[in-house]
């Protein structure tokens, strides 16, 4: 976990007409619930859950020779696995059991 995958939506500078004109192409790909992607130049694609939580911020900061402004739109989810796959994960295979131990045990 933690590496970034590239999406196909050019960032940076532009304006504010195309932002809104790219922030539509993301809600079509989340209303697919899929969005396009690729890991080190190879193609993927996300496949999102129907249930993701939505967190919008504004932060602006006032000086006296400018102000800064920033809307940030964050969409996080989680991937729920199976109780099996949630037992397992992480873990070594089983090994044999363990020979019986020596002498009497307490009852």
């Amino acid at each position: 976990m933690g590496e970034k995958t590239a999406l196909p939506y050019p960032q940076g500078p532009m304006l504010t007409y195309d932002v809104a004109v790219m922030l539509e192409a993301i809600a079509a790909d989340l209303r697919q619930r899929t969005l396009a992607a690729s890991e080190e130049n190879i193609p993927v694609s996300i496949t999102l859950p129907a249930m993701a939580k939505l967190e919008i911020g504004f932060k602006q900061k006032i000086r006296p020779d400018k102000t800064k402004q920033k809307l940030a739109i964050e969409i996080t989810w989680k991937e729920h696995r199976s109780p099996a796959e949630t037992e397992t994960a992480g873990q070594e295979p089983p090994s044999a059991p363990d020979a019986a131990p020596d002498g009497p045990t307490a009852a």
